[in-house]
């Protein structure tokens, strides 16, 4: 998910300050959060294959029910509760403004 924001924000100086104690290079640091987010969305894939064939209720592989479970509640903390009351990071107080 951070990589996902940092390329949909353009890693611009408002997200990355320019003094920070790890700094990789433009083209480095789009390229590594590309690779980990095409190795994410692989993992996702290939972790929801079953373990063997024929599938049977004793040998099923409930990550996909499981993640689904997860995105349910997840979305309905969103909109019942933390929409309206996230405040997001304090960046005055983490040095970033």
């Amino acid at each position: 998910m951070p990589c996902c924001l940092l390329l949909w924000q353009g890693r611009k100086e408002h997200v990355l300050p320019r003094e920070r104690g790890f700094c990789l290079p433009q083209w480095l640091g789009w390229t590594a959060n590309l690779v980990t987010i095409a190795a994410a969305v692989v993992e996702l894939v290939f972790f929801d294959f079953p373990t063997s064939l024929p599938v049977t209720g004793e040998d099923m592989n409930y990550t996909c029910g499981v993640l689904g479970v997860i995105a349910l509640l997840s979305g309905a903390n969103w909109f019942c509760h933390a929409r309206t009351r996230y405040d997001g990071p304090r960046f005055e107080s983490m040095g970033f403004a």
